[in-house]
């Protein structure tokens, strides 16, 4: 599984004479605790939570902002929004991917109407909707990210027919451009004016998908409940968005970002340790299950929190049905809480691996809610 890089933002390098005026203007008989007290005091006054950080041993200066619970702080270096968004929007891409893999693999032999659960069903929809709506963020965070504090941005426009001039020119700052322009004109406008590259002209399949993906994040924030021709406006969406391949718009969105910026996103496999205990169950065949629902039971009964169902194919009529049986239980499962999306490997010659990872949540408890 790939993961997004992460990194700080805002780390700088600085001078051994940094660091010396910090330890000199640093009281060596410092009360830690009344200062924390003093600290939260002022952000609850003044609302921010920003601070400054060096590290001596690293020369290093960063930004954070700490969680503050039972006047403790937690804190970590703050991490680059347009990474931030554009890793929500990954990781929620390759859950609609594994949910719909799911829902798919759960197909009938002697029909082609399939009803899976509707858990399921709805978390696919969610997992498409936040990779839509964060890869749109990740874009118009990062466009306006590029902007300097100074940025003028010029647009031109046709002159009325009662002007002197044929064209005319709007001026807006940084924070007018950022508010007022809209995301199609910063692609097409703006984004030349700061980079001296056109997408729309050099990276014709880019530009468009982002334009795609600028409709589709639209319809689905501003969803309606107009009627066109015997259809809401929502139907419509949803036609789009149940069968939408995810993989352009997300290639799309890296590409347009590493273009100006190379190398700014960045992937890495992260790959469970070699000696990661699990549980294994390798079933003689399919018919070792019977509609019975106590290896659903031994499932949460083992003690490692990764279970691996290894379970031989077959030509038998009666195999997908229990297959479908199989999944429609861990949809359960994963429903109550109980275990994560289970993850199927059904591409090997000879069986079907169904890995399986617990929550801390047992059977029968029930989830707390604090207000």
């Amino acid at each position: 599984m790939k993961i997004v890089k992460v990194k700080p933002f805002g780390v700088f390098k600085v001078t051994d004479q940094v660091i010396d005026s910090v330890e000199k203007n640093t009281h060596p008989e410092t009360d830690p605790q009344k200062t924390i007290k003093d600290v939260i005091k002022n952000i609850k006054q003044s609302g921010s939570g920003h601070f400054l950080a060096v590290v001596p041993d690293k020369k290093e200066l960063f930004t954070f902002i700490p969680i503050i619970e039972n006047d403790q702080f937690f804190a970590s270096q703050f991490p680059d929004p347009i990474q931030l968004y554009f890793s929500l929007a990954f990781a929620n891409y390759q859950f609609a991917k594994k949910t719909r893999h799911n829902i798919t693999f759960q197909k009938g032999q002697d029909r082609v109407l399939n009803f899976v659960n509707g858990y399921l069903y709805n978390w696919h929809l969610q997992y498409k909707i936040s990779t839509i709506i964060f890869l749109h963020s990740t874009v118009e965070a990062f466009i306006n990210y590029l902007m300097p504090e100074e940025f003028v941005y010029k647009q031109e426009y046709e002159g009325e027919k009662s002007d002197k001039f044929l064209k005319q020119t709007k001026e807006y700052n940084k924070e007018q451009t950022e508010r007022y322009i809209l995301f199609k004109e910063k692609l097409s406008g703006v984004v030349p004016q700061l980079t001296k590259i056109d997408f729309q002209k050099s990276h014709q399949k880019v530009y468009d998908k982002l334009l795609n993906l600028n409709s589709l994040r639209n319809d689905i924030i501003h969803l309606r409940s107009t009627k066109t021709k015997n259809q809401q406006h929502f139907h419509k969406v949803f036609d789009e968005l149940v069968n939408i391949n995810l993989t352009p718009f997300v290639n799309a969105v890296k590409e347009f970002i590493n273009t100006i910026k190379p190398d700014f996103i960045e992937f890495q496999e992260t790959k469970a340790p070699k000696n990661e205990a699990k549980f294994e169950f390798n079933f003689e065949s399919h018919g070792a299950f019977r509609i019975d629902i106590s290896i659903f039971l031994k499932i949460l009964d083992v003690p490692t929190s990764k279970v691996v169902l290894n379970i031989p194919k077959s030509n038998d009529k009666h195999f997908q049905f229990c297959m479908n049986w199989i999944m429609q239980n861990l949809d359960i499962m994963a429903k109550e809480q109980l275990i994560y999306f289970p993850t199927v490997q059904d591409k090997l010659k000879d069986k079907i691996v169904i890995e399986i990872i617990k929550t801390d949540k047992k059977l029968g408890s029930s989830p707390q809610w604090e207000q």
